[in-house]
């Protein structure tokens, strides 16, 4: 029987007890930790989003790196393994904090606290390839959404 499976995020520390730090993948039927999976992944602050569809897990949030690796503000996860994604570089600035992800057959959209991402100007809200991560230069969501302060 295939476990169906699902992930909780934000700033917490712990689960039934037991430690983990922001990301926990828990059993749907039971509710149980998968402590394999906590014992493996380490991120360096706290998680806003994630989105997965099965053969990644995309994480947003105000973190600087994934599992030793650099990732300010968002990471790609290749399931079932939970390991960074090689060669995928998350691409925004450090300091930078995505708040939303959404992700369909043909893009990933990141929202957040950013103005650039792979050194093109993107501001807030950035359209992505599901194939490699690759900014989409041509959409201009982000032109006009501005946040106070």
């Amino acid at each position: 029987m295939l476990a169906i499976v699902f992930y909780v995020n934000g700033s917490f520390t712990a689960y039934r007890g037991q430690p983990v730090r922001y990301l926990a993948k828990l059993d749907a039927q039971s509710g149980d930790l998968d402590t394999a999976f906590t014992a493996n992944h380490t991120l360096s602050a706290s998680l806003a989003a994630l989105v997965t569809d099965g053969d990644k897990l995309i994480l947003g949030g105000l973190f600087r790196g994934y599992g030793g690796v650099p990732a300010p503000g968002f990471a790609w996860l290749d399931e079932p393994s939970l390991s960074p994604h090689p060669g995928f570089d998350g691409g925004f600035a450090s300091g930078s904090r995505v708040n939303t992800l959404t992700a369909t057959d043909d893009a990933i959209f990141a929202g957040g606290v950013f103005s650039t991402y792979q050194g093109h100007t993107i501001n807030n809200l950035a359209k992505l390839s599901p194939v490699d991560g690759s900014a989409d230069t041509s959409f201009a969501g982000g032109v006009g959404l501005q946040w106070p302060g």
